[in-house]
């Protein structure tokens, strides 16, 4: 718990720096969110490349005494310690930068504490000495490849040793989105209101290569139902990781190799009618899809959709419906109506206005209850996820499959199992040596 909190905390360091969620584009231009005040060194520059040097370069020394007592050894000398690491890279052929700049952030309480840079060798090691030791200091390191930037955990030196590693992987870019796929697909309605019929969906990204996605003319593009008004998100805002388009929204921001490696919310509505028809275009393969609306609701009507039972949660019980694997081009369609107005395949109850769950709207309580159970199921794949033979070998199953349901044309499954068919060949030959 406390590593994934340790995590957690570098990210919100680096968003606070660069206003954007890591990996980040380098290209991207550094602004401070409302709230947010950014060091002087870093706002002058214009890309996070650059704001990193140049903080490093001008950073100020730091007053251990001002933030919180500093670790002694045995004859009471302040504690220093080493920070070391190794960058690699992560895609197959891919190489490491020789004199790869790398970069040390020590961090306290939410403060940048320590700023130092060093390159690596020709091994792509690096290596940080006489480190001070502060108790509750949290270490990570970052360096730029490509137009992405990636960042290690963060952790403190222990005082044992004083020795702290930090392995940083890297991944060479690419522009191609053919590996890029929906793992998870969430729908939640909420009938509360008379007005609208309120609709949060949480997209969670996997990219099955072994290179980060890039795109330096769009990115992740959702495309929202017809019929849909009123777009909010919930993190960010329009011109920075978002951009609009007339059919909905692009989401700019790199995607790393990995399972479930990457997620966005989003919500909007419909109005209140009778009759709800949903169809949303599909612009990547999804692997498997959950509608979920307030048990005691609206009768669903689709084909497409299994009812996969009822889910508790702490505002209430939610029906869930299932779908999937579904393929790139593929429209999700059903409809959504009082019971008895049509002959349905997906029962529900009468009740179509006015439901309340847990004595209230169905709210912000509701999202990150229900969301966080299968955020938190879904990114227990991180991590090595994409690295070894086995995951590529299961890629091509699910692959196979999808083109066995009709899911995918001829000629995008030949191109992507020849594509994963090469890696799982190449990183057996990897492990072999």
């Amino acid at each position: 718990m406390r590593r994934g909190l340790r995590n957690l905390v570098a990210l919100w360091i680096l968003w606070m720096l660069f206003g954007l969620v890591v990996p980040v584009m380098a290209q991207q231009e550094i602004t401070a969110r409302p709230g947010v005040s950014i060091p002087s060194a870093l706002v002058a520059t214009p890309t996070a490349t650059d704001a990193i040097g140049e903080a490093t370069e001008t950073a100020q020394s730091i007053t251990p005494s001002a933030f919180c007592d500093v670790d002694r050894d045995a004859s009471g000398e302040t504690a220093l310690g080493v920070i070391r690491g190794r960058v690699t890279n992560g895609s197959i052929g891919g190489e490491v930068p020789e004199g790869l700049v790398v970069n040390l952030f020590g961090i306290n309480d939410q403060q940048i504490v320590v700023r130092e840079s060093v390159e690596t060798s020709t091994e792509g090691e690096f290596l940080f000495e006489d480190v001070l030791i502060v108790e509750g200091w949290l270490f990570f390191a970052a360096a730029g490849h490509q137009g992405v930037l990636y960042n290690t955990a963060s952790a403190e030196i222990p005082l044992d040793d004083r020795i702290l590693e930090l392995p940083l992987e890297i991944y060479d870019s690419t522009q191609n989105d053919d590996l890029i796929r929906l793992e998870q697909l969430i729908i939640l309605f909420d009938f509360s209101s008379p007005e609208a019929v309120r609709v949060l969906e949480v997209w969670v990204i996997t990219n099955m290569g072994d290179r980060t996605y890039v795109s330096n003319e769009g990115g992740i593009e959702v495309v929202l139902p017809e019929g849909a008004r009123g777009l909010q998100l919930d993190e960010g805002e329009f011109g920075e990781r978002f951009h609009p388009t007339e059919r909905g929204f692009i989401d700019t921001a790199a995607v790393m190799p990995g399972i479930g490696i990457q997620d966005f919310v989003f919500t909007y509505e419909f109005p209140h009618t009778n009759r709800l028809d949903f169809s949303q275009p599909l612009g990547y393969a999804v692997m498997g899809v959950e509608v979920m609306l307030p048990e005691g609701g609206p009768v669903v009507i689709a084909d497409t959709l299994q009812d996969s039972g009822v889910r508790q949660v702490s505002t209430g019980p939610l029906r869930i419906y299932t779908a999937g694997p579904l393929g790139s081009g593929d429209v999700l369609s059903f409809s959504i109506a009082e019971r008895g107005s049509e002959t349905t395949s997906v029962r529900g109850p009468d009740a179509w206005t006015g439901l309340l769950i847990g004595g209230g709207v169905l709210g912000i309580a509701l999202i990150v209850v229900g969301y966080a159970w299968r955020r938190t199921s879904l990114r227990k794949a991180r991590g090595d996820a994409m690295r070894h033979t086995d995951d590529i070998l299961r890629a091509i199953a699910e692959l196979d499959d999808e083109h066995a349901l009709g899911r995918i044309a001829e000629d995008e499954y030949q191109n992507q199992r020849e594509k994963l068919k090469r890696r799982a060949l190449d990183r057996m030959s990897m492990e072999d040596d």
